[in-house]
């Protein structure tokens, strides 16, 4: 899910819980009829909450585990490279070594 979805879906829901609050406080009903009701919406918003932090947790965590899988992998690679260079560059000085002597005449 991406970040604008998940936005988007807890706007949604906050503004389907706070629509529900203000009919439950708005529609006439009596004293004892109004608490019940508004607790039974705030048990069902409790819930709605601790699900929609479980999804965003788990979202969390796939994101982090993403970006450590990337960011090994990006090190790998660069060791790699700089292993490649290291060796082109060793085997150049190496190269250039040989070539000044045989232009020079002395040895190796």
């Amino acid at each position: 899910m991406s970040n604008n979805t998940k936005s988007a879906a807890l706007a949604f829901l906050a503004g389907a819980a706070t629509g529900g609050v203000a009919a439950l406080l708005l529609a006439p009903s009596s004293g004892k009829d109004l608490r019940n009701r508004i607790g039974e919406g705030a048990g069902k918003a409790r819930e709605e909450a601790t699900r929609i932090a479980s999804v965003t947790r788990g979202a969390a965590v796939d994101g982090y585990r993403e970006a450590v899988r990337r960011t090994e992998k990006a090190v790998d690679d660069t060791r790699v490279r700089a292993k490649a260079g290291k060796k082109a560059m060793v085997d150049a000085v190496a190269e250039g070594k040989a070539s000044y002597a045989r232009e020079t005449g002395q040895p190796t």
